[in-house]
């Protein structure tokens, strides 16, 4: 019996212990109901009035809050108005970059002792063939080839490279152009052995940096692709719609690109048309050949505004001459385009040319 009353009191005095002031209960803050959060607003909001001394804080207070409230519940809905906004700023943006790109376009130099004394034309081609070939074994972008035959052409006009040396100097320019508009690092010893041993990585570095002494560090420059986007959505804004779906979007605009990278084959074509033509005129050509002839006829006066020509004589005969340049390169030496652009990846383009009929201009 004592040892029981012992225990008894023991958890009594344990009890009283436990919920008096010398062991204190933790308190936990609950998050207040939804329907009590405007009366504890409305609390704090007094207190805030009682300390400024009125009761116009309070309310100023009060709309500050709610307006703070609102903008973060309206922020997705704020996003999508920015969005769409934005829609049409890009398109006033796009007319001021178009009419940049323009302005700053300057004519292929082709003046050149180097182009005429040690790469004949057929060479030249063969070339650039080859570097297509090495630009999709590399899986590159197409703004990395544009601007890695400018480049080459820039060394050309500038000194005389032996022929055993052209491949050396235009994978160095394909090296410049790789770092200049690809997201990834290039590895100098892998590129290197498309020289099947004939030059080591590290000559491949030095003729790297010999070709950016010879541009003098100038790679920004309007070129084929610059202009393609552009015109492609001229294309579609002046048909009143949008191309019928994504194959028949990536089907145009799959021509056009082989028709500008055929245009680098030919030295004497890009002597006489200038980039801005080039792309006006294989959307043109593209838009006849693959989405609808009948709305292609009124095409080149739509696309004559965002180029540099005068005249829309100009930019058809320069799409005539690529139809023709297109036609003829399947089954000769420089036949690597055809070949990549006869894939379904590239929507088979190629297989259009030679067409029975040429492009009415």
């Amino acid at each position: 019996f004592f040892r029981a009353t012992v225990i008894v009191v023991a958890g009594v005095s344990l009890w009283v212990c436990k919920n008096s002031f010398l062991f204190p209960r933790k308190t936990v803050m609950r998050k207040p109901a939804e329907s009590n959060v405007a009366r504890h607003r409305a609390t704090l909001m007094l207190r805030c009035c009682k300390r400024g001394g009125g009761l116009q804080p309070a309310k100023e207070t009060t709309r500050a809050f709610d307006c703070r409230r609102q903008e973060q519940r309206c922020k997705c809905t704020g996003q999508m108005q920015l969005q769409e906004q934005g829609k049409e700023s890009w398109a006033d943006l796009s007319e001021d970059i178009l009419a940049a790109l323009v302005n700053r376009e300057l004519p292929h130099d082709t003046s050149s002792r180097g182009l005429e004394e040690t790469v004949p034309p057929l060479f030249r081609a063969r070339l650039v063939d080859w570097l297509a070939q090495v630009h999709d074994l590399e899986e590159l972008s197409d703004p990395t080839f544009f601007l890695a035959v400018h480049m080459l052409d820039r060394c050309l006009s500038q000194q005389v490279i032996s022929r055993e040396e052209l491949p050396l100097l235009g994978l160095g320019c394909l090296l410049v152009a790789w770092k200049y508009e690809e997201v990834t690092l290039p590895d100098s010893t892998a590129l290197s052995r498309h020289l099947r041993g004939a030059f080591t990585a590290a000559e491949l570095l030095q003729a790297e940096a010999a070709v950016l002494t010879m541009v003098s560090f100038r790679c920004t420059v309007p070129l084929q692709s610059c202009f393609l986007e552009h015109h492609l959505r001229l294309a579609e804004r002046a048909a009143g719609h949008t191309l019928h779906g994504e194959a028949s979007r990536l089907r145009a605009r799959e021509t056009a690109v082989y028709l500008c990278k055929l245009s680098l084959l030919k030295i004497s074509f890009l002597a006489a048309h200038r980039p801005s033509w080039i792309s006006a005129a294989a959307v043109a050509v593209a838009w006849q050949l693959t989405v609808s002839p009948d709305e292609s006829h009124g095409l080149w006066a739509v696309l004559l505004p965002a180029t540099s020509a005068s005249s829309t004589t100009q930019l058809q005969r320069c799409g005539q001459t690529l139809a023709q340049l297109a036609s003829r390169v399947r089954g000769s030496r420089v036949d690597h385009l055809c070949t990549i652009y006869g894939r379904a990846e590239h929507a088979r383009v190629a297989r259009i040319f030679p067409v029975q009929r040429m492009p009415r201009v």
